[in-house]
C-alpha cells in the first residue's frame, strides 16, 4: 500500500516503541501498526499534515463500513497514543489526537434466566437441602431464594448482615 511520505519510517519507529519500551505484545502490536497503516491510507497526507478534521473523517468512514464499536476505541486509543508519541518525539508540532474521542460503547443487558429455568433451580435447591439436611444445602437455597427475590447483587448479598434486615 503507497503511503504519503514520512508514515512507513514513522510506524516503524513507534512500533519499536511499543515493543521496546512499552513491552505490549506481539499482537498488540501487530494490530497497532495495522491500525496506523489503515489511517495513513485514509487521510493520505504526511503525518505532519493530519488534522483532528482528518481524524474525525477517519472515524466517520469507520461508522460507514460498521465497524465494530470495541475496534473503533481500539482505534482511536492506537492513535491518539501515536500522535502523543510523535509530538513528545517532535516529529509532528502538534497532537491533532489530543482531542478526538471515540464514540461510547453501547452496554448490553445482562442474560437473565427464564422464570421455568429459575423454578427449577431454586426447586433443586430445597430438594437438595430436604434430602442431605446439611446446614450448607439450607444456607444455599436461603441465598439463592433471597437473591432471586430482593434483586440484590451477589456482592450485596454477600455483605448482608443481620441488622441490614427488616
Amino acid at each position: 500500500m503507497d503511503l504519503a511520505p514520512g508514515w512507513d519510517a514513522l510506524i516503524d519507529e513507534y512500533r519499536s516503541h511499543l515493543t521496546a519500551e512499552r513491552g505490549l505484545s506481539v499482537h498488540t502490536v501487530r494490530a497497532y501498526t495495522s491500525d496506523l497503516t489503515e489511517l495513513a491510507a485514509q487521510v493520505a497526507v504526511p503525518p505532519s499534515a493530519v488534522t483532528l478534521g482528518g481524524l474525525r473523517g477517519w472515524l466517520a468512514a469507520m461508522a460507514d463500513a460498521e465497524a465494530a464499536p470495541a475496534t473503533v476505541q481500539r482505534r482511536v486509543a492506537c492513535v491518539r497514543g501515536f500522535f502523543a508519541w510523535a509530538a513528545r518525539e517532535g516529529h509532528v508540532a502538534a497532537d491533532p489526537a489530543a482531542r478526538l474521542k471515540a464514540p461510547k460503547r453501547g452496554r448490553r443487558l445482562p442474560r437473565v434466566l427464564s422464570a421455568d429455568t429459575m423454578a427449577e433451580v431454586l426447586d433443586g435447591a430445597e430438594i437438595r437441602a430436604a434430602e442431605e439436611g446439611s446446614a450448607i444445602a439450607v444456607r444455599d437455597a436461603a441465598l439463592l431464594e433471597i437473591l432471586y427475590s430482593s434483586g440484590l447483587r451477589v456482592s450485596e448479598l454477600v455483605g448482608l448482615r443481620l441488622r441490614d434486615v427488616d
